[in-house]
């Protein structure tokens, strides 16, 4: 009896840390439950966080292209800016020549006009002297 009394208390013993070992594992697959959990939640966060970055590498993608489309623009107001000026040089060019052509033009004419009044003078010249040349 005795021995049969040992032997359940020994059980009785091993039943108790059975129940200890079983409600230890239960703590740690509950501990491991929230692990994961946590993970899980951990995950989901950086899920969020990945894709407010996709969504922000977007954008900022989306800003440079506009960048680059407003340079490109203001490229081209550039040249047309400096083709209109070459075209405005070019203009201001014909006319310093058309201006330099007027100038010879109105030499000459004084010219041409000194010298038709060289010719005035010399024909009333010659008349006086053609008149005296009757008076005598």
């Amino acid at each position: 009896y005795k021995d049969l009394s040992r032997i359940i208390k020994f059980n009785l013993d091993s039943y108790k840390d059975l129940s200890r070992i079983i409600k230890f594992n239960l703590d740690s697959y509950k501990d491991l439950s929230r692990i994961i959990k946590f993970n899980l939640d951990s995950y989901k966060d950086l899920s969020r966080i990945i894709k407010f970055n996709l969504d922000s590498y977007k954008d900022l993608s989306r800003i440079i292209k506009f960048n680059l489309d407003s340079y490109k623009d203001l490229s081209r107001i550039i040249k047309f800016s400096l083709d209109s000026y070459k075209d405005l040089s070019r203009i201001i060019k014909f006319s310093l020549d058309s201006y330099k052509d007027l100038s010879r033009i109105i030499k000459f004419n004084l010219d041409s006009y000194k010298d038709l009044s060289r010719i005035i003078k010399f024909s009333l010249d010659s008349y006086k002297d053609l008149s005296r040349i009757n008076q005598i």
